[in-house]
């Protein structure tokens, strides 16, 4: 009976240590679940992590590119004069129009809001976290609560539209009053000779040679206050239209300037002794009489536009550009309008607007 029970006891000892082995395991398995969880955690943190920073990364890299891609751009098309930078923008003379940052760069759709300004130089703005980004080439940044806000920071022409104008012809009021104007802030004693001015009434644009020089060509800008012509500015030769930028006005017509730009075309002077053997040439071809004299002379590229004093407009085209070697002469019909002679250079000019200057305007 002793062995019975003792038996029967030792069954019972061994029945209850089965809960407390199980919950062992269970804490075993937990802690296992848990540590594996954490691991799993962790690494996905870290993964998280590194493609935050890599998308950062992205970004940054994207906007790197596109400014210095954008500044690239911009510059190549100031220097070869597509682009006018003014009032805080950029004006396309060709199309007449202010120029939006995509109009110059493909790619700002990757960007919220794009903006393009330029002021001395290339600014690209964008939407980011809330606030406008203003950022240059060097990444220097400026922070704006709004697009508007810094709108209203770097432009003040940009978006105005400008009222075209009238080419003036002999016999305007207005022609008469800007050419007085040149003589007496001038202090010039001798006509003027007008290559191109056009006005709309507030503004003129003026291309212009001095009686006593005819080989030298002027830009002027002008406003018109309270019936009076003032010259804004006076540009030479050599200087483009960002001239404009160093006048004391912010919204001179843009719709006036000329496709073309003076730098970009060769003028050439040339002493007495070489403009004498060019008449003796044309009064052998018949472009000139004996007793003419030669009254104005032009030579842009390889072109040249005379005057000679019995009327005759004459075109000469040379065969090397810099000399007066002649390929052909052709009287220009004098009745015809200053517009109708700008077809018989145009052939050469298919990559880039031809210099009108070159002639006389009626």
């Amino acid at each position: 009976m002793m062995n019975r029970r003792s038996s029967n006891f030792g069954f019972r000892r061994q029945r209850s240590r089965r809960p407390l082995i199980m919950m062992v395991v269970f804490i075993v398995l937990a802690l296992i679940a848990a540590s594996v969880s954490y691991i799993y955690w962790q690494k996905n943190k870290e993964l998280m992590e590194q493609y935050e920073e890599e998308k950062i990364e992205e970004e940054v890299d994207l906007l790197g590119n596109f400014i210095v891609e954008l500044e690239q751009t911009v510059s190549s098309g100031i220097e070869e004069g597509d682009f006018i930078p003014y009032g805080g923008g950029l004006y396309d003379l060709m199309e007449d129009k202010w120029l939006s940052v995509s109009d110059v760069l493909p790619g700002s759709e990757d960007f919220e809001d794009p903006v393009l300004f330029y002021t001395d130089r290339c600014l690209f703005g964008y939407t980011k976290d809330g606030s406008f980004n203003v950022t240059d080439g060097s990444r220097n940044t400026s922070t704006f609560s709004t697009k508007e806000e810094a709108e209203k920071e770097y432009y003040s022409t940009y978006g105005q539209e400008f009222e075209s104008g009238d080419l003036l012809v002999r016999g305007d009021e207005d022609r008469r009053l800007i050419a007085e104007t040149i003589r007496t802030e001038e202090k010039a004693k001798v006509l003027v000779y007008i290559r191109y001015l056009v006005s709309n009434g507030t503004d003129a644009f003026l291309i212009s040679s001095p009686g006593e020089d005819t080989q030298t060509v002027d830009q002027y800008y002008f406003r018109k206050n309270d019936g009076e012509w003032k010259i804004l500015g006076k540009a030479v030769a050599d200087q483009g239209y960002d001239y404009l930028n160093t006048i004391d006005v912010s919204d001179f017509s843009l719709s006036l300037l000329p496709d073309y730009r003076v730098k970009d075309h060769a003028i050439y002077k040339h002493s007495d002794a070489e403009l004498y053997t060019l008449m003796e040439t044309l009064r052998s071809e018949g472009a000139a009489e004996t007793q003419d004299a030669m009254n104005y002379v032009s030579h842009v590229d390889n072109y040249v536009f005379v005057l000679v004093s019995s009327g005759n407009r004459v075109l000469v085209k040379t065969t090397d550009g810099e000399g007066l070697e002649v390929e052909s002469i052709e009287v220009l019909d004098s009745e015809l309008g200053y517009a109708s002679y700008h077809s018989l250079i145009d052939g050469d000019y298919q990559d880039r607007p031809a210099p009108y200057f070159l002639f006389l305007q009626n």
